[in-house]
């Protein structure tokens, strides 16, 4: 069963059997005929796959107007029919439903946005005057718009090529102030006396999934910002007090209940009013003294109402509507907001003083996020090819009578009057404590994935809490032609968390290719063997992104035992066993990308290890550096990263570790005592070709990358230093196979700088051009 089928499934399901589901959103379905409207006649392969260069709506979107069509076009029991004839059959979906009702899956989407187009006038086009421009190749988002007096305007903007931001603009020049980190998915932000505040995600330190939603301010004049008050806190939706004293905030509760809660400027927390259970507030409109306009959501519907905190009581502002109220704001004696107009989302304004109600825009799909600006209303307007914002006059088109939604498109098929929600019983049931010990390991995901000179593939178990989490799984490493099977199990319901680990490795060989050359023996003289590890420690994780940047900071510690069983018919070598400790550092700090960026703009990644014999009897050592540091290109979608890397291992020692050291592209590694290496790489795209073959594999996008790579070895039994250099190309295709899996390959050209200074038995081909295929790790 696809994706796509059964969570589409389940949103016809949540749509039909409740007053809100997500098929009566405008947000979510007005996706497809949006960009239907523009043009963009999207094929069914590209729906399923995805694309870097146009916005594609996701599974759930697609899988709602399929299941839902079929069941329009065919019977409510037509899915039914489907799934069962698949599953005792064996066969696809697409398959089944081509065998019961003519229709595979493609045929299926093309009815489907046929249908789709029949509720829009191909002719209708929207006349407001737009003020901020879409950019019809680079999807562009412009987001609530604020008037900081005279021509400025505050938003936020994103496209495909530019992470979001808040920007600036007098009329005629636009001007990036500041790039705020995650927020939740409802992006709000209030400003006053040109000072921002909005709510960004900040994540436990310790812990991987303990996230908190904290308080952040902007100064639009300094361009500098920082957290408000604790950082530990659940806020959302803040919002200025009229005279700019206070900051009003929801805040959720771990017991899911809300509250108002009214801080200072410095986040320190004056008061709070619990809100009922059984009631959600979405928003804060307006906060005066004591009194708070919030939105309120109860039994599926939503009203603005406004409640002073002090006393308890609480005034109703408007009729209850069946829809979302989203980002109301107050200019004089009205309120506008956006909500669902028949099955479009308009502006509206409500008239305080009698609860009277006016449609105001009239966008071709979405009018959201009003502002008012002397005798002029602004909006966002949603084209299917970005949000642009639009002006108008402020004139009333209609008067707006709440009625319920429908679903959109489907109508048909809603013949429940009534929401299930309303039966489900309120009921109490006791607090148990959780029997995880009963929960034993499930299989949850496989990687292949490629981190050179090794290539693995992972098998990835936990239990339902992800406390007791394992990896098992098999490394080919390229230095040594060596294989390696292992497991590890991690305990997290500790900190420090505990592992165990063990691994089992074929091939091993060391001392095979040592310089001078001039002295190469006609024979292997090297050392051959297999080898046991099994050992245990801790790791101690930091989480540690603030804002735009994602940083981590990991330190983990472990004791080993080693035994090598050496191969007696190539070196008479004794078995070796001996304990050995290794400690590892690893830290990332790299900033938000945009969805064309190959890589980040911005950001820092290093890794140290070491591993030390801990048997005085027992010469063993090895310590690596591998880092890599990101910086823009000549043009937004393109990278720059520059990579050093060093490694020290004796070539002596009784024992040499497995090497993990990446080699020179183009060249065979050798054994020193140290290596230097740095790579240089240029990173940008040429192609979004959004083409494919059916059913099989579509191609996304084809990006290169200019690299200059240099290693040099050094070892006391060396004559002179050696280097190899190398210069070349790399293209990459990005692509998904069978309308599932993404997958990376690629081929890299190269000069072989050095290539008359090596032996020719070190070096692969015949020429220093050469070239070679790249396979890249994906996960599902």
């Amino acid at each position: 069963l696809p994706d796509w089928y059964y969570e589409g499934d389940a949103v016809k399901t949540e749509t039909l059997y409740t007053l809100s589901g997500r098929g009566r959103v405008p947000l979510f379905y007005l996706q497809i005929p949006a960009l239907r409207a523009k043009g963009k006649h999207y094929s069914f392969e590209k729906m399923r796959a995805g694309s870097f260069k146009d916005p594609v709506p996701n599974h759930y979107v697609l899988g709602y107007h399929l299941t839902s069509f079929l069941e329009l076009d065919k019977g409510i029991p037509s899915w039914n029919a489907i799934t069962s004839r698949s599953i005792k059959k064996y066969a696809l979906i697409s398959q089944s439903s081509k065998k019961l009702y003519d229709l595979n899956n493609v045929e299926l989407y093309d009815k489907t946005v046929e249908h789709l187009d029949s509720f829009f006038d191909k002719d209708e086009e929207n006349t407001d005057k737009i003020v901020r421009p879409l950019d019809p190749n680079n999807f562009t988002s412009y987001e609530l718009p604020k008037n900081l007096g005279g021509d400025s305007i505050l938003y936020l903007k994103s496209t495909y090529t530019q992470i979001p931001g808040f920007y600036l603009y007098d009329g005629q020049v636009e001007t990036k102030i500041f790039e705020p980190g995650t927020q939740t998915s409802d992006r709000w932000y209030d400003v006053i006396d040109k000072e921002v505040i909005w709510v960004e995600n900040v994540p436990g330190l310790l812990w991987e999934n303990e996230v908190f939603s904290a308080i952040k301010m902007l100064d639009i004049e300094t361009k500098k910002a920082h957290y408000v008050g604790n950082k530990k806190t659940k806020y959302f939706y803040p919002k200025w007090s009229e005279d700019g004293s206070k900051i009003v905030v929801l805040e959720l509760g771990s017991d899911a209940r809300e509250a108002i809660v009214f801080l200072d400027k410095k986040g320190k927390e004056l008061s709070r009013y619990s809100i009922e259970e059984g009631t959600f507030i979405s928003s804060i409109v307006k906060a005066d003294g004591d009194v708070v306009w919030i939105v309120k959501n109860k039994n599926e519907h939503a009203r603005l109402v406004s409640i002073n905190t002090k006393t308890g009581d609480i005034m109703p502002l408007s009729p209850e509507i069946n829809a979302l109220i989203r980002h109301a704001i107050v200019n004089d004696d009205y309120i506008y907001f956006s909500t669902t107009v028949g099955i479009k989302e308009q502006v509206v304004r409500l008239r305080i003083s009698d609860q009277k109600m006016q449609v105001m825009t009239d966008a071709s799909f979405r009018g959201i996020d009003p502002m008012v600006k002397e005798k002029q209303l602004y909006y966002i307007s949603y084209e299917g090819i970005g949000y642009t914002m639009r002006e108008k006059v402020l004139d009333p088109i209609d008067n707006f009578y709440p009625q319920k939604a429908e679903m959109a498109f489907y109508s048909a098929l809603d013949v429940n009057q009534k929401s299930i929600l309303q039966d489900v019983p309120a009921k109490k049931y006791p607090v148990k404590k959780y029997k995880k010990s009963t929960q034993f390991l499930e299989i949850y995901g496989w990687i292949p994935w490629v981190i050179p000179p090794n290539f693995g593939l992972s098998l990835l178990l936990q239990n339902k809490l992800g406390t007791f989490q394992s990896r098992l799984s098999y490394v080919y490493n390229t230095n040594e032609g060596a294989s390696q099977f292992s497991a590890r199990v991690d305990y997290a319901q500790i900190y420090p968390k505990l592992f165990a680990k063990a691994s089992h490795t074929l091939n091993r060989n060391a001392n095979s290719l040592q310089p001078p050359f001039d002295e190469l023996p006609s024979e292997f003289l090297g050392r051959s063997w297999a080898e046991t590890i099994v050992g245990g420690g801790v790791n101690l994780p930091f989480y540690m992104t603030r804002g735009k940047w994602n940083r981590f900071l990991s330190f983990e510690a472990s004791a080993n035992y080693l035994t090598a069983f050496y191969n007696e018919v190539i070196s008479a070598i004794p078995n070796l066993s001996f304990p050995f400790e290794n400690t590892r550092l690893s830290f990332y700090n790299i900033s938000n990308r945009a969805r064309r960026q190959i890589f980040s703009r911005w950001g820092q990644s290093i890794v140290l290890d070491q591993s030390l014999s801990l048997d005085p009897d027992v010469q063993a050592a090895q310590f690596y550096a591998v880092s890599s540091f990101y910086f823009p290109g000549l043009f937004k979608s393109h990278n720059l990263s520059i990579s050093p890397s060093y490694k020290y291992e004796p070539i002596d020692n009784m024992y040499n570790y497995l090497d993990a050291f990446a080699p020179t592209y183009g060249y065979v590694k050798y054994a020193a005592l140290n290596s230097y290496r740095v790579l240089f790489k240029y990173t940008m795209p040429l192609w979004y070709p959004d083409i494919g073959i059916r059913g099989t594999a579509f191609f996304q996008r084809l990006y290169a990358s200019a690299f200059y790579d240099e290693t040099i070895f050094t070892d006391p039994s060396y004559i002179d230093p050696i280097n190899q250099r190398s210069v070349g190309l790399e293209l990459n295709l990005n692509m998904v196979l069978l309308r599932i899996f993404p997958f990376e390959i690629g081929v890299r050209g190269m000069y072989r700088l050095d290539y008359n200074d090596m032996p020719t038995d070190d070096l692969q081909g015949s020429s220093p051009w050469y070239a070679e295929v790249l396979f890249y790790g994906f996960n599902f």
